[in-house]
């Protein structure tokens, strides 16, 4: 759109008369704009598209890479390393910072497509009144004032006041939510306040004509339609770190602070003790390499990218890695009905007439009582469906056996039709001689189709029960044709207003026998009626989803239904799943609008249910709980959803019916559209955090170990115990390869039933971080110890000189620190339980990966190539004997120390 905007109405346009809307437009509601004054405004206000930049590019997607704090750290390493000449350490640190990039990159690079769909939506031409004639024009010149004409199956191509229409329907579950087709009426409604879903004289841009004809007036063209309005949200969303993305941060901050410092050390040292400034350089260097986790980006990201083919392999497919960990601390899932909870069809649920009562469809299948299924056969014959095969010269067997297509309450009543056998009267391939068709309208509010027979005609009438009921004379009661009094009448209608209760979609059916072909207008087929019942539908919930509701609360996961629809039918569904209960709370759009974002705030945690809710609410509600400090998922379908999962902090979308918008939009696509999905895809992210917890628990463990080594050697005056491309090696290759393991390490039992962890809780909380240095400590105190004996009686008993003396203690010092931590690797399976409980084959991968590594050492003491490049000399069994048992002692004694753990946890609870 331009800068200039058309006129608007200040209490909406559905407030307003037909004329009064043209006459505030500058149009004419029988000729429309004249085209000279249409190119005038296409020029003033811009074209009817939803043109808005990409918002990210593949550029910026690259540089973000390089932006973590972890990545930084390393990148500053790279550079000292290359000013003092250490080749060797600055491109194995580049490698790895390229790695961890094109890795990332790789994945990210779906990028947000959503306003481009969006523009897809638009329908591409458009039939328009310009100077009282008709003329076809791409929709991208539509402006306000423009008169357009509308049939079924036409894509609506911009926001319009409706002039006329006859019979018209639309399909609006893409921006409303509501499944079942609105009913379009010209009258004027009083309420500025109402919904976009009941502005049943308004049509929107980017919905469809499911039935009838029309002619509208555009009130909104581009950015001004109401999805427009949804593109501009989606656009002005910012997405902000996710838990994981914080965490990392977090860690990569505490690393700087701890490098600096202990650089800062190291150099104070070395001036108190005058040491050559190369030397302190290479300690410092070498301290800085031991306290940086070089392989904690990359095994992050292969970790999750890992993550995201099993998720894929259960139907969810997570378009941003860092969203991956997100999952498993989501506590709440704020969740579309129409789709999402429900299947989006209408479906016959019970029939009632008189002398049976209520029945239930799902009791009757082929065994219904002939008056049931003389009920159900006027639904599927008085069925434009029907109509549609008699016009098609095919059977209604035939169609239904490639799918019926058409509006889902007659699609429901053919199916039950025959599925109950209720057509078998009707010969295969033999069809009804039609005579003549009422059709409905929202005036109306029925449908009469009129059928010839041998014995003259009868008309089928189906329609709104309170339409239908006043222009019945008699009703069907068993085998019977009885009068219909007053009493009888009250009685059904009663029992209409308890079946609309429970939220269920009630119509009537009823006919009228002639024996010729009566004279006169309408009403002639449509007075004097036989009633014969009342059939009541409602949008079914996905069987999955009661298993997937009581999985979420186990796990501690809040389930919120937030629906477009009407609360009363929210309300049936959410008590039927559980979802919602008494004594919960549930608010509508309206009550919503009166409310500030400090009342909204105090309250949305108990809520279970928003009804009758528009874009905007949506993100109103994600907005409130985020700032409640809630990690929330918002799961939907709909065009009305696509700004509310770009809020969310992990946006779910639906992948069969979902639209692109949506799909687009969000950071996980349920592949099956499925939401139970959703809970194994929460118990695949909490395996992945618990996972990620574990290596992330390991390699810092490692890397303390590594730099108590080289501190400890540093102010205890002795040489260099391990020299930077060593630690190197360490880090990225030793370290690297089980940390990838324990990546893929199964899911604990309980893992599902724990509470949802805190956003706010960091890797490194109180006793991990005392276990961390704990263990370090003692991966340090074995390698010292060796390095020591080593350098001072084990070498100098071989007779070798100082400088081979230093190199072979080097040696075995190095082989201590990779042979303990793996070892380690095993105890950081679980970071609680001892190693019998987890079972020592339970992970085949660190099995592999334990063995590769210590494999992959071996080539590097005992091959002449690499002892150059790593500055190391062989050792003798022995020593390699020594070597292993003192690299024992981090895994006895963390198990140790578990053990004991349990046992006294065990006696507290005894003791109570």
């Amino acid at each position: 759109m331009g800068q200039n905007e058309p006129p608007k109405a200040e209490e909406g346009w559905h407030t307003l008369e037909q004329y009064e809307t043209a006459d505030l437009l500058g149009s004419d509601i029988k000729l429309g704009l004249t085209p000279e004054v249409a190119r005038g405004r296409l020029e003033l206000y811009g074209s009817n598209v939803i043109g808005l930049e990409s918002r990210i590019s593949p550029i910026k997607i690259l540089f973000s890479q390089f932006l973590d704090v972890i990545v930084l750290v390393l990148i500053g390493a790279l550079v000292v390393a290359a000013l003092l000449g250490e080749w060797v350490d600055s491109l194995a640190i580049l490698i790895i910072v390229i790695l961890n990039a094109v890795l990332g990159f790789t994945q990210e690079f779906k990028a947000e497509k959503a306003l481009a769909k969006l523009r897809e939506m638009a329908a591409p031409r458009a039939i328009v009144i310009r100077g009282g004639a008709e003329m076809d024009v791409p929709s991208a010149d539509l402006v306000a004032g423009d008169l357009i004409l509308l049939e079924a199956g036409d894509a609506i191509p911009a926001d319009g006041r409706l002039i006329e229409e006859a019979g018209l329907r639309t399909q609006e579950a893409a921006l409303t939510g509501e499944s079942h087709t609105v009913e379009k009426d010209i009258s004027v409604l009083a309420d500025p306040r109402l919904p976009l879903g009941d502005k049943f004289n308004m049509l929107y841009q980017g919905t469809t004509i499911a039935g009838g004809r029309g002619k509208a007036m555009v009130v909104a063209t581009g950015l001004s339609t109401e999805l427009g309005k949804i593109a501009r949200m989606v656009r002005e969303v910012e997405r902000e770190p996710t838990p994981l993305q914080k965490r990392l941060n977090s860690l990569g901050k505490r690393l700087l602070v701890i490098i600096l410092s202990i650089c800062g050390v190291i150099f104070l040292l070395g001036l108190l003790h005058q040491t050559d400034t190369s030397l302190v350089f290479l300690t410092a260097v070498s301290l800085a390499v031991a306290a940086i986790p070089e392989g904690l980006p990359a095994v992050v990201t292969i970790a999750m990218a890992l993550g995201v083919q099993r998720m894929a392999v259960r139907n969810a497919l997570i378009r941003k890695l860092t969203s991956v960990e997100t999952l498993g601390s989501t506590t709440f899932i704020c969740s579309d009905k129409t789709g999402t909870l429900t299947q989006n069809k209408m479906e016959i649920t019970k029939v009632y007439c008189l002398g049976i009562g209520e029945v239930d469809i799902g009791d009757l299948k082929r065994e219904a009582q002939p008056l049931v299924k003389h009920i159900l056969r006027t639904g599927a014959l008085a069925n434009n469906i029907y109509l549609k095969s008699l016009t098609l010269e095919r059977s209604i067997f035939e169609m239904a056996e490639n799918g019926l297509i058409g509006d889902p309450m007659e699609v429901a009543l053919v199916e039950a039709a025959l599925a109950t056998e209720s057509l078998d009267e009707i010969p295969k391939g033999e069809k009804l001689k039609l005579i003549a068709e009422i059709p409905f309208d929202s005036t109306r509010k029925r449908m009469s189709v009129i059928f010839g027979s041998a014995k003259g005609c009868i008309s089928m009438v189906k329609g709104a029960p309170e339409i239908i009921l006043p222009r019945c004379s008699s009703a069907y009661k068993d085998d019977r044709v009885i009068p219909l009094n007053p009493k009888l009448a009250e009685n059904i209608a009663s029992v209409n207003e308890g079946l609309a209760e429970q939220a269920l979609r009630v119509i009537a059916l009823a006919e009228k026998r002639c024996a010729g072909v009566p004279r006169g207008g309408d009403d002639v087929f449509e007075e004097g009626l036989t009633f014969l019942g009342l059939i009541a539908m409602r949008d079914p919930p996905r069987p999955e989803v009661y298993e997937a509701v009581e999985k979420c609360r186990s796990a501690g996961i809040t389930p919120v239904m937030v629906t477009g629809d009407h609360i009363a039918t929210a309300e049936a569904i959410g008590r039927e799943l559980a979802i919602f209960a008494d004594g919960d709370m549930a608010i509508d759009g309206r009550t919503l609008d009166e409310m500030s974002d400090d009342e909204l705030f105090n309250k949305v945690e108990q809520v279970r249910l928003f009804a009758r809710v528009s874009p905007e609410h949506k993100l109103r509600v994600v907005r409130a709980l985020k700032a409640r400090g809630q990690v929330v998922a918002m799961t939907g379908d709909g065009v009305n959803d696509a700004p509310a999962i770009t809020e969310a902090n992990i946006g779910v979308a639906m992948g069969m019916k979902g639209t692109d918008v949506t799909r687009e939009a969000s950071d996980m696509i349920l592949l099956d559209d499925n939401f139970a999905t959703i809970v194994a895809a929460v118990e695949e992210g909490r395996r992945i955090y618990d996972n990620l917890a574990k290596f992330i628990h390991y390699l810092l463990s490692c890397n303390t170990g590594e730099v108590l080594v080289m501190l400890a050697s540093s102010i205890a005056g002795l040489p260099l115990p391990l020299f930077p491309i060593q630690l190197l090696w360490i880090n990225l290759v030793t370290d690297g390869i089980p940390a990838l393991a324990l990546g893929v390490e199964p899911a604990e039992p309980d893992l599902i039933k724990r509470p949802p962890r805190s956003p706010k809780e960091g890797f490194l909380r109180g006793r991990e971080l005392v276990d961390i240095l704990i263990e370090g400590s003692t991966i340090a105190v074995a390698t010292l110890a060796v390095f020591i004996f080593e350098l001072f009686w084990r070498a100098p008993s071989l007779g070798l000189g100082a400088e081979l003396a230093y190199t072979y203690a080097r040696t075995a010092a190095f082989s201590v620190l990779v042979f303990s931590q793996l070892f380690h690797s095993l105890n950081c399976r679980s970071l609680t339980l001892p190693l019998h409980q987890m079972g020592l084959f339970g992970n085949r991968y660190l099995i592999l990966a334990f063995f590769g590594s210590m494999a992959i050492h071996f080539l590097v003491i005992y091959t002449p190539f690499m002892q150059t490049i790593f500055k190391v000399t062989p050792l003798a069994a022995i020593d390699i004997l020594m070597v292993t048992l003192f690299a024992l002692t981090p895994l006895f004694g963390v198990q140790a120390m578990r053990i004991i753990r349990q046992y006294l946890v065990r006696r507290r609870e005894q003791n109570g």
